[in-house]
């Protein structure tokens, strides 16, 4: 959450509007697992409800998300190389 904390107070955006929800939410009294399941379901972008939600399990597991971050940069980057290739073959 300290983290998130400071990306709010150093960004702008979508993005950070949503994590800056979910922060009202968690200081609000809610869970920060539920808050952050709560801005997955809110957003319109798949990637994005993906990242919030690998957040709200590593809230509730207290794992290391940093593993899980790289492993979900990878499986968005190979998401998006298959569209490209998609797109390429159609073009042909």
């Amino acid at each position: 959450m300290q983290a998130v904390q400071r990306v709010v107070a150093r960004g702008h955006g979508v993005v950070v509007d949503e994590l800056a929800t979910a922060l009202r939410r968690a200081r609000g009294g809610g869970r920060e697992s539920d808050a952050f399941r709560s801005i997955a379901a809110a957003t319109p972008e798949p990637s994005a409800a993906r990242t919030y939600e690998l957040f709200a399990v590593a809230v509730e597991r207290g794992a290391d998300l940093a593993e899980w971050l790289l492993a979900l940069g990878d499986q968005l980057r190979e998401t998006r190389r298959e569209e490209l290739r998609k797109q390429a073959v159609r073009r042909r």
